[in-house]
């Protein structure tokens, strides 16, 4: 017997919800890590497990240039270590010290015309 439309949107939606639970949870611990190695610095991590990515952002400095995380890359093994040299890693681009926030600091580094900090990408 075949599903109806109605009834394959239902198992999508559930699908989908699991993912969004998922996406969440992980999101949290990654963010934690962040927050607990580099306090106060407004990090914004955004998963997606279906895709298999991590979006990672310092939001005082820029909500576009961050790190991306293949999530088949982590090692939960290492994942704090390799948490906190990514932070690190964020923060140097931008000219900021491995510590915790400071607001005087992002004051003074110097911001786009879209008020994003410039970063060094190379």
């Amino acid at each position: 017997m075949a599903l109806s439309t109605q009834e394959i949107d239902a198992i999508q939606w559930r699908k989908d919800q699991e993912f969004r639970t998922q996406d969440a949870i992980w999101a949290a611990r990654i963010g934690g890590e962040l927050i607990k190695a580099y306090p106060g610095h407004g990090w914004e991590v955004v998963v997606d497990i279906k895709n298999g990515i991590c979006n990672i952002f310092n939001r005082h400095m820029s909500p576009t240039v961050g790190y991306r995380l293949k999530l088949n890359e982590i090692c939960l093994d290492t994942l704090t270590r390799d948490l906190v040299r990514i932070g690190g890693e964020i923060l140097e681009r931008f000219g900021l010290a491995r510590d915790k926030f400071e607001a005087d600091v992002i004051r003074e580094i110097q911001h786009n015309t879209h008020g994003q900090a410039k970063a060094d990408l190379s």
